[in-house]
């Protein structure tokens, strides 16, 4: 079972151990603590692998000895415990515009199966498959509470439902916690795990928009997100190649499927299978190999747009500001050299 959630969510099973007269220590093996060293992103946020935190939760359901036991965890998260996704959540001006935010970063607070995302006149349906394995019942339902504990929160209506709730996963015992909880008929043994949301939900205003704060994290959080390593071989294969292309000053999909020694039609079925595009994993290598560049005090910004492709310092300083929500000059006073 592959991918990780933040570290921070031990934090809720905690607290939702102590508000049912249990602590962390009363677990089966003791207080949960991360395997040895646990992944890094960017300047530290600690991460915890998947497997082990479905091993916590099935570890303190027994515990507890509650139904929906990844629900009452899950409806006890804060802005904190997201970490730099939940500011960025925060800052937005309305929940769709949120859940769009969502979408691009979620891998800084949920790295296991890709969301996939699409809207229509009733509203948004966001959907999770099985392509890195199935963490099970009590990880995917504590992830769905996290979002909608999310979107309740950063509205500040705790009103809000869901028009439509399936799991991948087997249906428990009891199926009316689930229904309480979303407000709405929930699915089990779907072929994928969804939740959709009506329209009128996305239009919501939030409690605390900041557009200037908005750009200055999403700045950040694309600086984290570039640094993660793929999630499958294939995509690893694909980041290699960009890099090197990057660093030539290429940037074509004719010249990336060239370096994969595959047919450009071949690379598109791949990167639409993972649920990726080109010109965005272009992007983040390119932002990725700006950043060490632009750490090099020997490089000026003009040089570093050159060695990227663009022809001007200008493009590549409209690009960054995209990438970023800084310019170039501006990240460089505020970044360590290296």
């Amino acid at each position: 079972m592959q991918g990780h959630v933040p570290l921070s969510y031990l934090q809720l099973l905690e607290r939702c151990l102590v508000r049912h007269g249990l602590s962390a220590g009363s677990l089966p093996g003791g207080d949960p603590q991360p395997d040895a060293t646990p992944a890094q992103v960017d300047a530290g946020q600690p991460q915890l692998p998947v497997r082990q935190w479905a091993a916590c939760l099935a570890a303190g359901q027994t515990a507890a000895g509650i139904p929906a036991f990844g629900l009452r965890v899950g409806e006890l998260v804060n802005i904190q415990d997201l970490g730099l996704m939940g500011y960025v959540a925060l800052s937005c001006s309305t929940v769709g515009e949120a859940l769009m935010r969502w979408q691009e970063f979620e891998r800084l607070s949920y790295d296991v199966n890709p969301v996939k995302v699409s809207t229509n006149q009733h509203g948004v349906e966001l959907r999770w498959g099985d392509e890195h394995g199935r963490p099970g019942q009590l990880v995917d339902e504590c992830a769905l509470a996290i979002l909608m504990s999310t979107v309740r929160g950063i509205t500040g209506d705790a009103t809000v439902s869901a028009t439509k709730v399936s799991f991948i996963n087997p249906q428990p015992a009891d199926t009316a916690p689930y229904t309480s909880f979303f407000g709405c008929d929930v699915q089990f043994g779907a072929h994928q795990t969804e939740v959709h949301l009506a329209a009128a939900v996305l239009d919501m205003p939030l409690r605390q928009p900041d557009p200037v704060l908005l750009k200055l994290l999403e700045g950040q959080a694309q600086s984290q997100l570039v640094r993660l390593p793929p999630r499958d071989p294939w995509m690893a294969k694909l980041k290699d190649a960009l890099t090197d292309m990057v660093k030539s000053g290429e940037g074509t999909l004719g010249e990336a499927a060239t370096r994969m020694g595959c047919s450009v039609r071949t690379l598109q079925r791949q990167l639409a299978k993972g649920g990726a595009q080109f010109q965005t994993e272009l992007d983040r290598s390119r932002c990725a190999q700006a950043l060490i560049w632009l750490r090099d005090p020997t490089l000026s910004t003009a040089e570093v747009a050159i060695r990227l492709g663009y022809a001007d310092q200008a493009a590549f300083t409209r690009a960054f500001s995209r990438w970023t929500g800084q310019t170039p000059g501006r990240w460089r006073k505020q970044a360590p050299l290296g």
